[in-house]
């Protein structure tokens, strides 16, 4: 168990420095092997916390190939899905299955709310340009 723990490490402070130049697509791998090493280990708290953080980064990813947006606008989201990721790995430390529950739902209700709201906001790309926002009348 003690081989788990170090790989656990590693791969997580590899994900953070990833996470610092917003690469979410190495992001998503990362958690997505980290599900898989808690598969082979049985770790059933990791198989959710890693499966529920890959679900976040696959969809900021669609989200952002989708959207017509600029760096400025994708910056909130990715600050704040920074603070989550820091605070889960924490919790997790203290143990704290409740706080822990409660800050991944919080950040995949964040980063959903996000997902839609870009579709009233950004124009959609295309492969042959973007689509404008309808206005609301």
């Amino acid at each position: 168990m003690n081989d788990f723990n170090q790989v656990l490490e590693m791969r997580i402070e590899l994900m953070k420095e990833q996470l610092k130049d917003n690469n979410l697509t190495v992001c998503s791998s990362i958690a997505n092997d980290l599900t898989k090493l808690a598969f082979m280990f049985d770790a059933k708290d990791y198989m959710f916390i890693f499966g529920s953080i890959e679900s976040v980064f696959k969809q900021l990813t669609v989200t952002f190939a989708r959207f017509d947006m600029d760096t400025y606008d994708k910056s909130d989201i990715l600050t704040q899905v920074k603070e989550f990721i820091n605070k889960i790995f924490l919790l997790y430390q203290e143990d704290s299955k409740l706080s822990l529950y409660e800050t991944l739902r919080d950040m995949s209700v964040t980063v959903a709310k996000f997902h839609f709201s870009c579709s009233e906001k950004f124009n959609v790309k295309t492969d042959v340009g973007t689509v404008p926002v309808k206005s609301k009348k």
